[in-house]
């Protein structure tokens, strides 16, 4: 018992993170299931039920660096948020039903509610990388929905692989101009909600912080926690 304990203190100054790998394993293994997820309906279920020749639409596999990662991210995020205020909840509910706020909690409660805070700066990060992948390629191209109808012209076109020459296209072509008209007030809705929603998020990141926590009451700090999260 005395060489056990004396090789877990000698491991702790050298220790990497251990408070951490739990909640990234965690973190990582719902993020790979969303990703999967959503692979398998935009490349797989969509190519096949979007044709209309029969054909295997192989464009939509061009999306998966940037448009998977972005959509998966923002659902990867609210999953991680709940996960981080659903056992306060549950330790709730576990003190009404006891009758008393006195009596210990099971193991794997204690260690959820001990992870909230890793949990809720890893979907931080998640959040702030989805935030800049939704600027980076906000356009009517990838968010229809969120801009006025496209100006449809007719015209020729250059036609030609690569590099190489162009030659004009024997037929016209109709071209979607975009541009002419500003968001819809469904896309200003949609993005003020976003930043919004964003901007409460790195406000329960701040106050998170030991520094910033040590400056609240307790009332304050349940306010920001509890009431804006």
């Amino acid at each position: 018992g005395g060489l056990a304990s004396a090789r877990t203190i000698e491991d702790i100054p050298v220790a990497v993170f251990p408070q951490w790998r739990v909640p990234f394993y965690i973190h990582l293994a719902i993020f790979i299931f969303l990703y999967v997820l959503g692979f398998a309906k935009f490349q797989i279920c969509w190519p096949i039920t979007w044709s209309t020749d029969g054909t295997f639409l192989w464009h939509l596999w061009n999306h998966i660096p940037m448009d998977n990662m972005n959509k998966t991210l923002a659902g990867h995020a609210l999953t991680t948020l709940a996960i981080c205020y659903l056992p306060g909840v549950l330790a709730g509910w576990l003190q009404i039903y006891r009758g008393t706020k006195y009596s210990r909690f099971p193991a794997w409660l204690d260690n959820w509610l001990k992870m909230r805070k890793q949990l809720g700066l890893l979907m931080l990060f998640a959040a702030s990388i989805h935030a800049c992948l939704s600027v980076a390629y906000m356009s009517p191209t990838y968010h229809g929905l969120v801009y006025g109808d496209p100006v449809e012209a007719s015209a020729y076109v250059m036609e030609g692989e690569g590099w190489g020459p162009k030659t004009e296209s024997l037929n016209r072509t109709t071209i979607k101009v975009f541009g002419t008209e500003k968001m819809k007030w469904r896309g200003e809705c949609f993005l003020m909600t976003g930043v919004f929603g964003f901007a409460l998020v790195v406000l329960l990141g701040i106050t998170s912080l030991p520094s910033v926590t040590a400056t609240l009451s307790w009332k304050e700090f349940a306010f920001v926690q509890s009431g804006l999260g």
